[in-house]
């Protein structure tokens, strides 16, 4: 009697760093991990028709006024843009500014005040709802790479130094006891100050540590501690928060911190990866964004030969796991979904099933018509403002290697993805290698999935993979795994 088996093989975390047969899958491109199956990843769609940058992107950051109103900046070396109706309107002080083009925009609001920092021009100040553009930031404060906010207080990162403003007065920046402005440099074991996350404490990330603010006030305003040494943040957007952590891109991989320790997030998994192929003289330009539907961290770096930043990272925060795909940007970042006017018929039919006023059941001041949900969006390659709500991503997941029979070679005439996508848009590829791992692996026929929902195979192997792959723009929801039918070979 011929001896067969029913291999069933779930989905892994693709896990690159690992070795052939560990399990791990060996690619998930265009895909999104999500209660431990991959869905799909949605492309890059324009914001409008006209949301374009006029020049290079190297910043952007989104806020909200005081009546809840969104303002969505970006800035290029020479200018700063909001968008109104979805479009670019130049908003720089006059004159505009020259800043340096390989550094970044780094943006944060302050109550009613955006404030911007580039590298070589003077902090700049736009108050939402008054101001018509930016200008210098008064108080001569000292210029910046980085600003962000803790507590009551501006700070403000510029080499080694690090600058706070005086308590709840963005405009004092002279050293005062009194008043809680102040100045100190830290470490130079640590390099340049890159970055800064606010909230109840403040994190400084330099190129190589991080230290931690802790208000005391008057006289000493703030207690600095460095948590970690000889590891900090590869780029002024390298980082990004979310909840009370802060989730950063280091020389040694990626990490998450909650200001006390930093927990390893690609170790043994996508970092050896991710740092083979990184244009490292370019990793100023890694940028990073949350999206809160997904719940995933957004990472964009830039590959060997390439100076923007063309392939793209996920990380999902619930599966701790990771996905990618090759999309080239100019910067990602976060910003709000912008609530539904009473002029948006099509957004008011979508959110009510009608757009007949008399026949709406809320008021116009209900949370109905409001959005706080961010989302991941992108300046594309072309300059273009675009969030990531297109159609479905070409994808491909690889399974590893594994024994068709343990220990003997086997025959698989069959395999059977387990998804939900259309037939006619699956094909299996198998991979196999003869003898041994070390054999080069022979990448077979592929198979369109039949419509029954197998893909017909014939392939001798001691080590089996399979490549699976479902067409762009295909209409799916999940892919959690394969099985194949094997017996001994020779015996068929």
């Amino acid at each position: 009697m011929v001896s067969r088996t029913k291999n069933p093989v779930p989905f892994a975390a693709w896990e690159p760093d690992k070795a052939k047969i560990s399990g791990a899958v060996r690619e998930a491109k265009g895909v999104i991990s999500s209660a431990g199956r991959y869905v799909p990843l949605l492309d890059l769609t324009a914001y409008h028709a006209n949301a374009r940058m006029p020049d290079t992107c190297i910043g952007a950051g989104s806020f909200y006024s005081a009546s809840n109103a969104i303002k969505i900046m970006l800035a290029s070396a020479s200018s700063i843009y909001h968008l109104v109706n979805r479009v670019p309107v130049d908003i720089s002080k006059s004159g505009g500014y020259t800043a340096s083009r390989d550094w970044v925009w780094d943006f944060e609001q302050f109550g009613d005040y955006v404030v911007a920092v580039g590298r070589g021009v003077a902090p700049q100040v736009y108050q939402l709802g008054v101001s018509s553009l930016f200008g210098d930031l008064p108080g001569s404060p000292p210029q910046a790479d980085c600003v962000f906010r803790v507590k009551n207080q501006l700070v403000l990162g510029s080499g080694r130094t690090l600058s706070w403003s005086a308590f709840n007065d963005i405009t004092t920046w002279t050293p005062d006891t009194a008043l809680q402005s102040g100045t100190t440099d830290l470490d130079q074991n640590g390099g340049r100050i890159v970055a800064g996350v606010g909230g109840e404490l403040g994190m400084v990330f330099q190129e190589r540590s991080i230290s931690r603010m802790t208000y005391v006030g008057p006289p000493t305003t703030w207690v600095i501690d460095q948590i970690e040494d000889r590891r900090g943040a590869m780029g002024p957007h390298a980082v990004t928060k979310y909840g009370r952590h802060a989730f950063y891109v280091s020389e040694d991989g990626f990490w998450v911190f909650d200001g006390v320790v930093s927990r390893p997030i690609g170790a043994n998994r996508i970092d050896k990866w991710f740092l083979d192929r990184l244009n490292y003289p370019y990793r100023h330009r890694i940028s990073t964004a949350f999206d809160s539907q997904t719940k995933t961290i957004r990472v964009a770096f830039p590959s060997s030969g390439s100076t923007l930043p063309n392939e793209l990272l996920i990380y999902s925060i619930p599966d701790d796991r990771w996905t990618h795909d090759e999309i080239t940007t100019q910067v990602l970042f976060d910003m709000p979904r912008e609530g539904v006017s009473i002029d948006d018929t099509a957004g008011i039919t979508a959110l009510f099933g009608t757009a007949n006023i008399d026949e709406l059941a809320v008021s116009l001041d209900s949370p109905s018509w409001s959005e706080q949900r961010r989302r991941a969006a992108a300046v594309a390659a072309d300059g273009t403002i675009s969030v990531f709500e297109g159609a479905a991503r070409a994808a491909r997941i690889d399974i590893g290697d594994a024994e068709v029979m343990p220990g003997r070679m086997g025959y698989v005439s069959e395999v059977w993805p387990v998804l939900d996508a259309t037939p006619a848009s699956v094909t299996v590829t198998p991979l196999s290698r003869s003898k041994t791992l070390s054999d080069t692996q022979t990448v077979h026929t592929g198979s369109v999935m039949q419509s029954d929902g197998h893909c017909p195979v014939r392939v001798d192997a001691r080590y089996l993979s399979a490549r699976v792959e479902i067409a762009a723009g295909t209409s799916w929801t999940e892919a959690s795994g394969m099985h194949w039918d094997g017996e001994p070979s020779g015996q068929r």
